[in-house]
């Protein structure tokens, strides 16, 4: 394809699917247009590999282009956290600013890049202005680290010379923000008295001595009762830090040791030809946070009676936990071992909860780091079954040729989503508004529709997907509860003011799209539908951890017969 008349959307769709292809079409750009920028910007921000790494090696003066808010290719790198970013910057300028005034620490700082530690350590020995440079806040990269839990960058921040005591424009210190954030161990870290922490990194394990002998040279002169003060704060920190490795380290272990356990190996069969004369069975799994242990719980005791249950399964989708769910299903991983992993993504996320009205109610930090272990760079052209999960983008940023929003599923029923990891589409369709910030500018797919059978009838039956012919379709529908009440008081709505609807409209929109599937999978399958929505007996939110045991007994003791039914004539046959 020549570029000289192509379609920016059959550049896209190259690009999307056949790198090596869309590399031939670029070798034929010379000065790129506002428009082929654009798409520029695109490559970099879904992190295609093969072509970036061309544009390094062959166009690496169009790494000098920005943006419409001066964000340079790199940026956009380290900003969708690619793992390239070395590479790139290489071959570009690593003293660029925004138009906010954030440089490339600021950058790295807020990044979700691999190997971050020594990515930093590169640029700030080629550059080592941008540590102290301020954005048009005054913010210094440490106050952007500030506000996260990157305490060893924190760390490392201050040993490669970063300055404790800048005050940006509204006055504050880094460890001010780390303080207004509720965030106790940074702000131990940062504030004026520590000043101790240089030499406390994962990369020197012997420096307890090292750190003895430095604290001397800096108290030398001091008083006796500062020494005192100085010396507890330093093993206050030493303690901390070590807890933290500690906690890290018990964390690994157990993710770890459900991950080594046996994996499922019929959901690795090869099951990439669809036969549309053979019964098409969909699993259709809901989100719902901590009550994803339950629907875990069930398919395992479903698995019990029925052996071949998995390895029958021609398509999974999943929405907010249960896009977590089905993706560890397709990599093989028991329906029991995954309530155990979420147990532990359940009580090591909905932790501290935050009451700033204009901050998320939990970090997805911890959420990401755990999702990377169990996914590690597994991709959707690794799954063997079909695929779906859904997510809403909430912006396409500026650099997009038509910046906008837009309903997206992550499936294997259409090209274009073969690269996307795994981890990364269950941030995407996991960050509920309000509990997690948006990942990506990507937020829960329950914002599209929580029960993401509804998102699959265009792909099972419509031109452009597999055309198959309803009647050959089963799908088991599986919520996380039904809640009691299920039902928006009337009484409470009144006559419908703002402060009426304001704890009901999210209820509303989800229950209608929830309603309103349930009938159309009627409509589509008839008998070869089946919704089990186990009954809760109250209302648990997606956070409340208390309740965990709660929805095991429930899981364990919900009568199964009607599904037991179902399954023997229309899944198991």
């Amino acid at each position: 394809m020549s570029i000289d008349g192509a379609k920016v959307e059959d550049i896209i769709y190259l690009i999307n699917t056949n790198q090596t292809e869309a590399i031939k079409m670029i070798k034929d750009w010379k000065e790129p247009t506002e428009i082929l920028k654009s798409i520029l910007f695109f490559i970099f921000k879904e992190k295609k590999e093969k072509i970036i790494n061309f544009i390094c090696e062959e166009r690496s003066d169009w790494l000098k282009y920005t943006n419409s808010t001066g964000e340079t290719p790199l940026l956009i790198a380290i900003k969708n956290g690619s793992s390239q970013c070395k590479i790139v910057a290489k071959k570009s300028n690593l003293s660029i600013k925004t138009q906010n005034g954030n440089n490339i620490v600021h950058y790295i700082c807020q990044s979700t890049i691999p190997k971050k530690d020594k990515f930093l350590k590169y640029v700030v020995n080629q550059n080592p202005l941008a540590l102290e440079d301020s954005n048009e806040s005054g913010d210094t990269p440490l106050h952007c680290i500030a506000r996260t839990q990157d305490y060893e960058l924190a760390i490392l921040l201050l040993k490669l010379g970063a300055s404790k005591t800048k005050q940006n424009k509204n006055g504050m210190t880094p460890a001010l923000i780390a303080l207004e954030e509720g965030n106790f161990l940074m702000w131990d870290i940062l504030k004026e008295e520590s000043k101790t922490v240089e030499d406390i990194n994962e990369e020197n394990k012997e420096n307890e001595e090292s750190l003895t002998a430095l604290m001397k040279t800096k108290l030398e002169g001091a008083t006796y009762k500062g020494k005192m003060v100085m010396e507890q704060k330093v093993n206050e920190l030493k303690a901390s830090l070590a807890e933290l490795r500690k906690k890290k380290t018990s964390l690994n272990e157990k993710l770890d040791e459900i991950l080594n356990r046996e994996r499922a190996k019929e959901m690795f069969d090869s099951r990439t030809c669809i036969d549309i004369n053979k019964t098409f069975r969909v699993l259709s799994i809901d989100g719902g946070g901590i009550k994803g242990v339950l629907e875990c719980i069930i398919l395992a005791r479903i698995l019990e009676k029925h052996p071949q249950f998995l390895k029958n399964i021609d398509l999974v989708c999943g929405c907010s936990v249960g896009s977590i769910l089905v993706s560890m299903l397709a990599i093989g991983i028991t329906p029991r071992n995954c309530s155990d992993l979420l147990s532990i993504i359940s009580q090591e996320v909905f932790v501290k909860p935050t009451i700033a009205i204009n901050q998320p109610k939990y970090r997805n930090d911890k959420l990401k780091y755990i999702l990377e272990h169990i996914f590690k760079e597994t991709k959707v052209k690794d799954i063997q079954c079909k695929y779906l999960v859904d997510t809403f983008r909430i912006d396409s940023e500026e650099q997009e040729p038509n910046r906008s929003c837009e309903s997206f599923c992550f499936t294997n029923l259409q090209k274009g989503f073969e690269e996307e990891k795994l981890s990364d589409i269950c941030l995407r369709s996991s960050s509920a508004p309000t509990y997690f910030q948006p990942y990506q500018n990507f937020v829960d797919g329950g914002m599209l529709n929580n029960t993401p059978i509804g998102l699959c009838w265009s792909f099972l039956f419509g031109e452009e997907g597999l055309q198959l012919d309803p009647k050959k379709v089963v799908c088991f529908s599986l919520s996380a509860g039904k809640p009691d009440p299920f039902y928006i008081d009337s009484n409470k709505i009144g006559k419908g003011g703002i402060m009426q609807w304001a704890t009901q409209i999210s209820d509303t929109f989800m229950y209608a799209t929830r309603s309103w599937t349930i009938k159309s999978g009627r409509m589509f399958l008839g008998d070869r539908w089946l919704r089990f929505d186990p009954p809760l007996g109250c209302v648990i939110n997606l956070d409340q951890t208390e309740q965990i045991p709660k929805l095991k007994e429930i899981a364990e003791e919900v009568d199964l017969t009607k599904v037991d039914q179902w399954l023997s004539k229309y899944w198991d046959n």
